[in-house]
């Protein structure tokens, strides 16, 4: 009788998953594309100077229907796009998005540039751009998932949005571009930060939600009920509590959420082999065949 199997399995096989976009993030990222074209309407019609709705709307509509006709045919003619892939476009145009806003409110606090009215919307949407570009193209160099690329772009909008909010509590208005200077320099801390620890945290989507979730909720818990409490409420202190209340809220949505599943990137997955022995012996003419039979 042969023995049983003398070594257990390595690991249980996993049945590997195709390396190919959500439809989750494929249709967000297609909502962020009208997103995105809008704000080539409101260039455009700011630019223009003429004031008629058709300089906002005709604009808007066409780079809509482009930027949505593009990603229809790099996922369908050359696709489907890479896991994790619209989602880095999508992280990418938001942080894009917040630098713009900071840069924007720097020169308008110092009073720097003149037509306001056309140069910050070009800004905005420059910048929102060249986001999404550099998003995608980190997406299709490097292993990602969804829940990476939303956590790289969370760190980064929270780590400004916290560090502005400092800032402001101890400023008090004093230095006029300050908590925009400190809240670029934090967006870019805090999305280098995430952006490191993505690959070792690896969380779902669904995780990064909740931590958002979290943030925004304990930023309206605390401010709110000073706010709501308070005879004279003290500018500084309402901020100081509000960034508290974020970071609280963040801090306890990451501990609640640390057992959910993580999500591993599907490009370049290889197949865990299970391993199974067992050891033979066949008797011979004078002795007998010792050896070793089984998968791997």
């Amino acid at each position: 009788m042969p023995a049983p199997n003398a070594l257990p399995p390595v690991g249980k096989p996993l049945v590997p998953q195709p390396d190919k976009r959500s439809i989750d993030e494929l249709a967000i990222l297609y909502g962020n594309t009208i997103i995105w074209g809008t704000g080539f309407g409101v260039v455009v019609g700011f630019a223009a100077e003429r004031g008629d709705a058709a300089t906002f709307f005709l604009p808007a509509i066409g780079m809509s229907a482009l930027g949505a006709g593009a990603l229809a045919f790099m996922d369908v003619k050359h696709g489907p796009l890479p896991y994790g892939v619209p989602q880095s476009i999508t992280s990418g145009m938001y942080m894009g998005i917040e630098a713009g806003i900071y840069l924007a409110a720097i020169l308008e606090a110092e009073d720097v540039v003149n037509n306001e009215e056309k140069v910050i919307p070009g800004l905005l949407w420059g910048s929102a751009t060249a986001g999404a570009l550099v998003g995608g193209l980190v997406g299709a160099t490097v292993p990602m998932t969804p829940g990476r690329a939303s956590f790289t772009s969370s760190g980064a909008i929270w780590g400004g949005l916290v560090t502005s909010l400092v800032t402001l509590g101890i400023v008090d208005g004093k230095y006029a571009s300050s908590p925009y200077v400190v809240g670029l320099i934090g967006a870019t801390a805090g999305g280098v930060t995430t952006g490191l620890l993505a690959s070792r945290v690896s969380p779902s989507i669904a995780r990064v939600r909740f931590i958002d979730v979290g943030g925004f909720a304990g930023g309206l818990v605390f401010g709110g009920l000073y706010a709501s409490l308070s005879d004279n409420m003290d500018g500084q202190a309402f901020a100081f509590l509000t960034s508290a209340g974020i970071a609280a809220g963040l801090a306890t949505t990451t501990w609640l959420t640390s057992d959910m599943d993580r999500d591993e990137p599907r490009r370049g997955y290889v197949r865990k082999s299970e391993l199974r022995m067992a050891p033979f012996m066949t008797p011979q003419p004078g002795g007998g065949t010792l050896g070793l039979s089984g998968s791997f």
